[in-house]
Protein backbone atom coordinates (compact mmCIF):
# COMPACT_ATOMS: atom_id res chain seq x y z
CA UNK A 1 0.00 0.00 0.00
CA UNK A 2 1.40 3.38 -0.97
CA UNK A 3 1.13 6.21 1.49
CA UNK A 4 1.26 9.86 0.43
CA UNK A 5 2.27 13.01 2.19
CA UNK A 6 1.53 16.64 1.48
CA UNK A 7 4.08 19.16 2.68
CA UNK A 8 3.72 22.33 4.70
CA UNK A 9 6.87 24.12 5.79
CA UNK A 10 8.17 26.06 8.74
CA UNK A 11 11.80 27.07 8.98
CA UNK A 12 13.89 28.02 11.94
CA UNK A 13 17.28 29.46 11.08
CA UNK A 14 19.52 31.54 13.29
CA UNK A 15 23.07 32.54 13.82
CA UNK A 16 23.81 29.45 15.84
CA UNK A 17 26.17 27.63 18.11
CA UNK A 18 29.45 27.26 16.15
CA UNK A 19 29.29 23.46 15.92
CA UNK A 20 25.52 22.95 15.73
CA UNK A 21 22.36 23.08 17.78
CA UNK A 22 22.29 21.16 21.06
CA UNK A 23 19.80 18.31 21.39
CA UNK A 24 17.86 20.21 24.06
CA UNK A 25 16.56 22.40 21.20
CA UNK A 26 14.90 19.38 19.56
CA UNK A 27 11.46 19.92 21.01
CA UNK A 28 11.35 23.57 22.08
CA UNK A 29 12.88 24.86 18.82
CA UNK A 30 14.20 27.78 20.89
CA UNK A 31 17.80 28.74 20.04
CA UNK A 32 19.00 29.82 23.51
CA UNK A 33 21.78 31.98 22.07
CA UNK A 34 23.48 34.40 24.44
CA UNK A 35 24.26 38.02 23.56
CA UNK A 36 28.05 38.36 23.93
CA UNK A 37 27.76 41.98 25.11
CA UNK A 38 24.93 41.75 27.65
CA UNK A 39 25.22 38.03 28.41
CA UNK A 40 21.41 37.84 28.19
CA UNK A 41 19.53 35.23 26.20
CA UNK A 42 18.65 36.43 22.69
CA UNK A 43 14.89 36.32 22.10
CA UNK A 44 13.42 34.13 19.37
CA UNK A 45 12.41 35.77 16.10
CA UNK A 46 8.69 36.60 16.10
CA UNK A 47 8.39 37.78 12.49
CA UNK A 48 8.17 35.92 9.20
CA UNK A 49 11.34 34.12 8.21
CA UNK A 50 13.41 35.42 5.30
CA UNK A 51 14.42 31.81 4.55
CA UNK A 52 12.58 29.27 2.43
CA UNK A 53 12.39 25.51 2.33
CA UNK A 54 11.70 23.68 -0.91
CA UNK A 55 11.14 19.99 -1.57
CA UNK A 56 11.46 18.12 -4.85
CA UNK A 57 8.04 16.45 -4.64
CA UNK A 58 4.59 17.27 -3.36
CA UNK A 59 3.95 13.70 -2.18
CA UNK A 60 6.06 10.61 -1.62
CA UNK A 61 5.88 6.93 -0.97
CA UNK A 62 7.10 5.73 2.40
CA UNK A 63 10.81 4.93 2.26
CA UNK A 64 11.39 7.28 -0.69
CA UNK A 65 13.93 10.12 -0.32
CA UNK A 66 12.67 13.70 -0.48
CA UNK A 67 15.25 16.38 -1.33
CA UNK A 68 14.86 19.31 1.08
CA UNK A 69 16.64 22.60 0.33
CA UNK A 70 16.92 25.52 2.76
CA UNK A 71 17.89 28.80 1.12
CA UNK A 72 17.79 32.55 1.60
CA UNK A 73 20.13 35.34 2.58
CA UNK A 74 23.49 34.09 3.92
CA UNK A 75 23.19 32.34 7.29
CA UNK A 76 25.54 30.62 9.72
CA UNK A 77 23.34 28.24 11.68
CA UNK A 78 20.31 26.07 11.13
CA UNK A 79 18.26 23.44 12.87
CA UNK A 80 15.62 21.42 11.06
CA UNK A 81 13.25 18.64 12.04
CA UNK A 82 10.17 17.21 10.34
CA UNK A 83 7.07 16.71 12.48
CA UNK A 84 3.89 14.78 11.74
CA UNK A 85 1.73 16.67 14.19
CA UNK A 86 2.64 20.32 14.65
CA UNK A 87 0.99 20.37 18.08
CA UNK A 88 3.47 17.98 19.73
CA UNK A 89 6.82 18.74 17.95
CA UNK A 90 7.82 15.05 17.92
CA UNK A 91 10.44 14.67 15.14
CA UNK A 92 9.56 12.19 12.42
CA UNK A 93 11.56 10.40 9.74
CA UNK A 94 15.31 10.64 9.30
CA UNK A 95 17.75 12.91 7.50
CA UNK A 96 20.77 12.11 5.36
CA UNK A 97 23.35 14.55 4.00
CA UNK A 98 26.16 14.42 1.46
CA UNK A 99 28.11 17.54 2.43
CA UNK A 100 30.14 18.85 5.36
CA UNK A 101 27.91 21.90 5.97
CA UNK A 102 25.51 19.92 8.16
CA UNK A 103 25.32 16.90 10.43
CA UNK A 104 22.48 14.81 11.73
CA UNK A 105 21.47 14.81 15.36
CA UNK A 106 19.25 12.40 17.24
CA UNK A 107 16.30 13.94 19.05
CA UNK A 108 13.87 11.10 19.74
CA UNK A 109 15.19 8.74 17.05
CA UNK A 110 18.48 8.35 15.20
CA UNK A 111 19.17 11.12 12.63
CA UNK A 112 15.76 12.81 13.00
CA UNK A 113 17.26 16.32 13.09
CA UNK A 114 19.79 18.26 11.04
CA UNK A 115 22.05 21.12 12.15
CA UNK A 116 25.13 23.04 10.97
CA UNK A 117 28.70 21.88 11.56
CA UNK A 118 30.40 25.28 11.67
CA UNK A 119 29.64 28.98 11.72
CA UNK A 120 30.78 29.44 8.10
CA UNK A 121 28.39 31.50 5.98
CA UNK A 122 26.11 29.53 3.64
CA UNK A 123 23.24 30.57 1.39
CA UNK A 124 21.68 27.14 0.90
CA UNK A 125 21.82 23.63 2.31
CA UNK A 126 20.46 20.49 0.67
CA UNK A 127 19.62 17.30 2.56
CA UNK A 128 17.52 14.20 1.99
CA UNK A 129 14.65 13.27 4.26
CA UNK A 130 13.07 9.83 4.52
CA UNK A 131 9.58 9.55 5.97
CA UNK A 132 8.87 6.97 8.65
CA UNK A 133 8.01 3.49 7.49
CA UNK A 134 5.70 2.76 10.38
CA UNK A 135 3.02 5.39 10.08
CA UNK A 136 0.25 6.69 7.86
CA UNK A 137 1.16 10.35 7.25
CA UNK A 138 -1.18 12.99 5.90
CA UNK A 139 1.12 15.98 6.27
CA UNK A 140 4.63 16.82 7.38
CA UNK A 141 5.83 20.14 8.78
CA UNK A 142 9.51 21.03 8.43
CA UNK A 143 10.55 23.28 11.34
Amino acid sequence: MNETCFFFFLAFLASGFPSGAPTDACFSMIPRHMDPVTNNQVLSQNSNSSFDISVDKSNFEIGEAVKVTIYGPPFKGLFLVAVKDKSNNMPSGRFYHENDLVKTISCSNKNDGITHTSDKWKDSVEVKWYGPDHSNIDEIHFR
